[in-house]
């Protein structure tokens, strides 16, 4: 709610500040830098379309035809104006331009016709109700011109300002962009106290791995003992040699007899087991 309030604040000052703008610009300055000029309407006889507060704004027109709308003054020694839509265009006998005109709002055309010399210009363009400030501001229109260009003033500065913090704010998020990806990873990958429990559940499901192949390797005891079987075959063909005078002369026994021998001779020793 009260973001929303300051957002309405916000654009509603920007409104008045832009329509305020508007309204100087298009009532004040374009006049005055184009040689136009500007009139309040006072009357309804232009209504329904340029009611009571309208600001008409006339330029001298060499050019007037049926249908314009234009501001006269009625009589020399009278500065009143009068803005009235042209309905009818003539001339006298001596070609001088005579122009008919009647309010959108009268019953009746108006009792004489206007000389060129009366006209002070035609309409150019019109901005409803801006008229009643031009009448609050009568008599202050240098005032008003120092005012328009201040707010027009004030309007740039507003803009520039808020462009420049829209940018530091939009380099201020692309910078901290990193931290807070960084912040949102560590999130997502940190474990969470549903994490075992989701794990019971994955556990009966997952692939089982294939048990390797065993591989068969030699006795790792079989070379160190090397030198003890060798010393014990010997002990045996000895002893075979002392009870037997033949078996001197007999050939000498294979290796795998004489291990199977010294196998027997020493049972209860595992270093000298028989290893096939």
């Amino acid at each position: 709610m009260r973001n929303f309030l300051k957002f309405l604040s916000q654009a509603l000052a920007s409104f008045i500040l832009i329509v305020g703008a508007l309204v100087l610009l298009g009532g004040v300055l374009i006049p005055q830098l184009t040689g136009a000029t500007t009139y309040a309407v006072l009357a309804n006889s232009m209504a329904p379309r340029y009611p009571i507060g309208t600001l008409m704004v006339t330029r001298p027109s060499d050019t007037i035809a049926i249908g314009d709308v234009i501001t006269y003054q009625l009589t020399p020694e009278d500065p009143t104006v009068v803005t009235h839509r042209v309905i009818g265009v003539g001339s006298t006998m001596l070609g001088e331009p005579r122009f008919l005109t009647q309010g959108d709002a009268n019953d009746a055309p108006d009792p004489f016709k206007v000389m060129p010399e009366q006209i002070h210009g035609k309409l150019w363009y019109a901005i409803p109700y801006a008229g009643f400030l031009v009448i609050a501001m009568d008599g202050w229109r240098e005032y008003a011109k120092l005012g328009a260009a201040g707010l027009l003033a004030i309007y740039a500065l507003w803009q520039v300002g808020r462009t420049i913090q829209e940018k530091a704010k939009a380099k201020k998020q692309l910078s901290s962009a990193p931290a807070k990806l960084e912040a949102a990873i560590v999130e997502t990958t940190a474990p969470t106290a549903a994490a075992p429990v989701l794990n019971e559940y994955i556990a009966p499901i997952a692939v089982p791995v294939e048990a390797p192949v065993p591989t068969f390797t030699a006795p790792a005891n079989r070379q160190p003992h090397q030198a003890k079987w060798e010393a014990l075959e010997n002990e045996v063909e000895q002893a075979l040699a002392q009870l037997s005078p033949r078996s001197a002369f007999q050939p000498t026994m294979t290796r795998a007899e004489r291990r199977r021998l010294a196998s027997q001779s020493a049972p209860n020793n595992p270093e000298y087991s028989l290893v096939s």
